[in-house]
């Protein structure tokens, strides 16, 4: 009888992507996009640049995830 497979936690993710899983990151940003996306849209002053500002943060999160220091 198959068993559900229970979803990582967002730092298992992040841990993950440090480790070099290439899927891990797509998932957090899959996990998270619709409240950072509304985040940057409250922040900006139009769609094109909370589109340029959302873009940035994540290519800057995908870069320096090594230095994030979570508790489990």
């Amino acid at each position: 009888r198959p068993t559900a497979e229970v979803p990582l936690t967002d730092g298992e993710l992040l841990d993950a992507h440090v480790a070099g899983d290439p899927n891990a990151f797509s998932e957090l940003v899959r996990r998270h996009y619709d409240y950072l996306w509304r985040l940057a849209i409250r922040t900006s002053f139009n769609r094109d640049d909370a589109a340029e500002a959302l873009q940035e943060a994540l290519v800057s999160a995908y870069q320096k995830a090594h230095t994030f220091r979570h508790s489990c």
